[in-house]
């Protein structure tokens, strides 16, 4: 291949380079341009805010939090409170580099316990004040989004019928001004004839959380939208039975901001994610920065379309006009195909993903009114299919950035 690229030097002088059959330099070279002088723009929908809430058990692995902050990406969620992280403080020190945002936690130790708040960088969260739960089972943000006082509560419930846990929580939230928004894992069911679980346990939380939601002006989002709805957000592999569990209570004035309020499917837990869409006004994000990233280099197929687009490019713009006014369409052109193919390949594998996703949530709501061998086999399998096509893309991920399982 031969071909004319410009390239800018840090002095601003222009550089007219010939390279032949050497792909690799020209692509780092070019890297280097992109990145310092190219933006794309996307159309951001700033009214709306996807809250969600899921219990993982357990981040504490490499894989396995690539695997979960891949799907929260691939949810599109704004605020997420995650329960059952196990993680260490150090742990979550190295969390935030791979989260686009604020993180704010609750640790215990590395095998129980720990919730965190994941707040993306797009949303005008500004926290004024904060309390973690030294046990590691809930973390109150109390805070402003644009001009609306919010408090995030994230809970992770005691397993044991303990209604002193939630009397003090609920006592503690009564100090705080502005609207509620809790959300977690309750372990605990608030209306076990409504779900199709069999959990009546927890009669005394039970009873406790309802007083506190009456005397706090609270309610439970899910059920409020989906009154005669039957479903549940976390299966148990052991007893073999559903219950819902993780819901989220928010204040009463809330209620006409919310659109819609849905559970995921199980899928990498055995929670399903819970989300729900609030209406803010007067958000207004900044569009991303294009960042070339180096190990696409690493991918024969991204080179070979590359080197073929830049043929392309210089087989209809020859030598007729000066390097210097080439060089603008060059990048802008250049840029546009690069964004296209990886666009492409993106949405190819989220679609893969939506797919299984949607077939495990049909198996997933016929297996809550009947027990089927046959389907649970097939669920399994789905699962399987779901956390290998996961797992092989963040394998490669890893090996692209010379990373190991068990950094």
């Amino acid at each position: 291949m031969g071909c004319f690229i410009i390239f800018l030097c840090g002095q601003g002088h222009t550089i007219l380079k010939e390279y032949k059959d050497n792909i690799s330099l020209l692509c780092l070279r070019l890297s280097c341009a992109l990145n310092l002088k190219l933006y794309y723009f996307s159309v951001l929908n700033g009214s709306q805010l996807r809250i969600s809430s899921w219990n993982s058990r357990g981040l504490n692995n490499l894989t396995k939090l690539k695997q979960v902050l891949n799907r929260i990406k691939q949810m599109k969620s704004n605020i997420i409170f995650i329960q059952e992280t196990h993680l260490s403080k150090e742990d979550i020190k190295n969390g935030k580099k791979r989260w686009p945002g604020k993180i704010y936690s609750a640790c215990f130790t590395s095998h129980a316990r720990g919730v965190m708040i994941l707040i993306h960088k797009s949303v005008p969260f500004l926290l004024k004040n904060k309390y973690v739960d030294p046990s590691g089972r809930y973390i109150i943000l109390s805070g402003t989004i644009v001009s609306t006082q919010i408090n995030l509560i994230n809970v992770y419930g005691p397993n044991a019928d303990k209604p002193s846990f939630y009397q003090d929580l609920f006592l503690s939230l009564s100090s705080y001004p502005g609207q509620c928004i809790i959300g977690g894992n309750f372990n605990c069911v608030l209306d076990p004839i409504q779900g199709t679980g069999t959990d009546t346990s927890h009669q005394q939380t039970r009873k406790t959380i309802k007083k506190y939601m009456c005397e706090l002006n609270l309610i439970d989002i899910w059920r409020h939208l989906n009154p005669n709805r039957k479903e549940n957000s976390c299966f148990s592999n052991t007893c073999k039975t559903y219950s819902g569990i993780d819901y989220f209570l928010i204040s009463h004035c809330l209620l006409p901001s919310v659109e819609k309020c849905w559970n995921d499917s199980i899928l990498l837990s055995d929670h399903a994610p819970i989300s729900f869409i609030l209406q803010v006004s007067n958000i207004v994000a900044s569009p991303p920065r294009f960042h070339f990233q180096s190990r696409w280099l690493q991918n024969p197929d991204f080179v070979k379309f590359l080197e073929d687009k830049i043929d392309y490019f210089f087989t209809f713009n020859t030598n007729q006009t000066s390097a210097s006014i080439k060089w603008e369409p060059f990048k802008a052109y250049i840029r546009g195909e690069i964004i296209s193919f990886n666009k492409h390949k993106t949405k190819s594998y989220y679609t893969q993903l939506n797919i299984l996703e949607k077939k495990v949530k049909e198996l997933e709501q016929q297996l809550y009114h009947s027990v089927h061998q046959e389907k649970e086999r097939e669920l399994l399998q789905l699962k399987c299919q779901y956390s290998e096509l996961t797992t092989s893309k963040i394998t490669s991920s890893l090996v692209w950035l010379n990373q190991s399982y068990y950094n």
